[in-house]
Parts: structure tokens; C-alpha cells; sequence
């Protein structure tokens, strides 16, 4: 009979065994113990110790042992200080517990759990709860302090739902606008290399960068101009224009508050094409409302990807070859709308 290392049994088979040696044991009258730990593969002070857990507790001793600490044994927070601090974490933020700090960092938990319980706790202990809490540490999303939520909860619940029956009803299609600058040295992305040992990425020796201003909507459609030096009235006109050209539906634009877009030459611009096109305004310090700013995010990260721009014409040539893929295949523009905070526009 081939033998069988118990150890790396589960947990349920070695259950099973040690109830099958124990009443076998049992049924030949309590003779044969080294026999029938011989027949299971353990030693006789193995099975010694099997029957001597059956005559103190019984069926409970073939019950699945879990090995290790239990639960909270050797925590320095109950169960109920654990709960609580996972729901703080969760829901709430430094600030509101009056720390001059707007992200949780282990050094802040530890504070928290002083603060609350009188207990002390090391930095690699408050890391040990996050992970428990799946907590990660994370690059947060920027959002205005100035940011009125009660306008952004307007705007997806009510304003923006209008629009969208008002333009079904005019036949009009709606776009999203925005501007963005890329520029020589943008850093998105990482590279391996040994730890402790920051990688090299050989660049231009002098900075340069170009400018876009797009528009895209939720089928797909999207507009672009590259551009150098700075945005202004004219420029935004001249991609207005371009927007409109050959264009036979009407136009709805949703635009974020830069001044550019409310200058009084942009909106005597659109007064003389009402027939063609609207200006719509987000509500204030809301970028991550606008679709546009995802399709910028896109455009840089693929740049990322390709070999760096050695020149000015060579950055331009790159963002354009892009931008143009984009605009043929049209699903990575719908991608966009699939973003939580621009679904409402999918």
C-alpha cells in the first residue's frame, strides 16, 4: 500500500481519517493501537493524542481544526473598534476629524486610533488594517473646493436631461469641448527598473509643447485642432468654424467657463450662427464632467507609448497621427462615455 504523507492532506481528509482511526480503534476494543496507526501512516503518540481528544470532547474532536491565531486574538482593536475604524476610513476624511490633511495615510490612521481609543498602534500595524479594509493607497482624483455640488447634481439630474430631449426634438447633435496642452516633458507613465534605482529616460535637451482644442460627442464624432502658442477668442472661433463646416445639423456645444469660451466676440460669434450652433455651460470647477477632458487623458497616455517627440513637428506629427486613429475607429471615443462620472452622457 503506497503511503500517504498526511500533512498534505486537506483539512477535511484528515478529519475523516482521524474518524475512521479512532472508531476502528473503538470496535476492536481498544486493541491494536499500533497496528492501525501503522494502517493510517502516523505515529502511536499521534494517535494517542486522537483518542485522548475523543474521550474529552467527543464528535467535536474530528471537527476541522483552523490553525493559527483566531480572529482578533491578537489585535490590538475588538472587533467592534475594527468596524468602526474600517467605517470612518470609508466614509469620511481627515478633515472631518479637524486633521489639517485631505488624504488617510498610515500615519493619520495611527493618530485616528490614538485619538479615538487611547491605544497606540505603529505605522506597519494602521498598514496591516488598510489592506484588511481593502484600502490601497491611490493617486486621488483633483476636485475644486470651490465645486457646488448641489449645481453638478442639477446638471446630471435635470439640466442636462432636458438638453438631451431638446436636442432629440431639434434634431441637433451635442458635442463636448475642451482645450489641453501637451507638452515635451510630460511624465504619465512608469518603467521598471531596480529598486532604489530611478530609470532614465533620455529627452530634448529644451522644452516645447503644442496645443489642441476638440470636441467629440457620444457616437463617436470628434473635431481637433492643433495649434501653438496660447488660446484665445480668435483661435476658438477659427475651431468653431471648423466645427461647423459642412455641417447640416445644428450643434450643441457644452463647454466648460474658461474665459474664451464667454467672451463677448464668442458669443456674438454664435448669436450669428444661432441656427447652427449653442453654447452650453458645465457648472463651475467641474472638469470631470466633461468628456472631453478623458479624450486629453487618452490622447497622452498613447503618446506615452510611442518613442519621445524630438521636436516640435515631430510631438505635432505624433498627437495628430493619434488623434486621427481615434477619429476613424470612433470606439475608443464612445470608450470615453463608459467613464463613471460621464455616464450620464452615454
Amino acid at each position: 500500500m503506497k503511503k500517504i504523507d498526511f500533512r498534505n492532506l486537506s483539512k477535511e481528509a484528515q478529519a475523516e481519517i482521524r474518524r475512521r482511526a479512532v472508531y476502528e480503534y473503538l470496535s476492536a476494543g481498544r486493541r491494536g493501537k499500533l497496528k492501525i496507526a501503522e494502517r493510517y501512516h502516523v505515529s502511536s503518540n499521534t494517535f494517542q493524542k486522537w483518542v485522548e481528544n475523543y474521550d474529552t470532547h467527543g464528535e467535536r474532536s474530528f471537527a476541522i481544526d483552523k490553525r493559527g491565531a483566531k480572529p482578533y486574538q491578537n489585535c490590538a482593536l475588538t472587533k467592534r473598534q475594527m468596524n468602526w475604524l474600517e467605517k470612518q476610513l470609508i466614509t469620511k476624511t481627515p478633515e472631518q476629524f479637524d486633521f489639517p490633511f485631505m488624504l488617510w495615510t498610515r500615519k493619520l490612521v495611527t493618530d485616528l486610533i490614538s485619538r479615538k481609543f487611547g491605544i497606540r498602534v505603529d505605522e506597519s500595524t494602521a498598514g496591516e488594517y488598510l489592506r484588511r479594509f481593502g484600502m490601497t493607497p491611490q493617486k486621488p482624483i483633483l476636485k475644486s473646493y470651490k465645486q457646488q455640488t448641489d449645481a453638478v447634481k442639477s446638471w446630471i439630474n435635470t439640466e442636462y436631461p432636458l438638453l438631451a430631449c431638446r436636442a432629440n426634438a431639434e434634431s441637433a447633435l451635442i458635442f463636448w469641448g475642451d482645450e489641453t496642452a501637451i507638452r515635451s516633458r510630460d511624465q504619465v507613465g512608469k518603467g521598471y527598473s531596480k529598486r532604489g534605482v530611478k530609470p532614465i529616460e533620455s529627452q530634448a535637451g529644451y522644452r516645447f509643447g503644442v496645443n489642441m482644442v476638440s470636441a467629440v460627442n457620444n457616437s463617436g464624432n470628434s473635431r481637433f485642432m492643433l495649434f501653438s502658442g496660447r488660446m484665445n477668442s480668435a483661435r476658438f472661433i477659427e475651431f468653431l468654424g471648423r466645427l461647423l463646416k459642412n455641417q447640416s445639423q445644428k450643434i450643441i456645444l457644452i463647454l466648460d467657463n474658461a474665459a474664451w469660451h464667454k467672451s463677448a466676440a464668442v458669443k456674438a460669434y454664435a448669436a450669428e450662427h444661432v441656427d447652427k450652433l449653442e453654447l452650453v455651460y458645465l457648472p463651475t470647477y467641474a472638469p470631470e464632467l466633461n468628456p472631453d477632458e478623458y479624450l486629453n487623458n487618452a490622447l497622452k497616455q498613447k503618446l506615452n507609448h510611442r518613442p519621445k517627440a524630438k521636436s516640435p513637428s515631430e510631438l505635432t506629427s505624433a498627437a495628430a497621427s493619434i488623434m486621427k486613429s481615434m477619429q476613424s475607429r470612433r470606439i475608443p471615443i464612445k470608450n470615453i462615455f463608459k467613464h463613471d462620472k460621464v455616464k450620464y452622457a452615454a
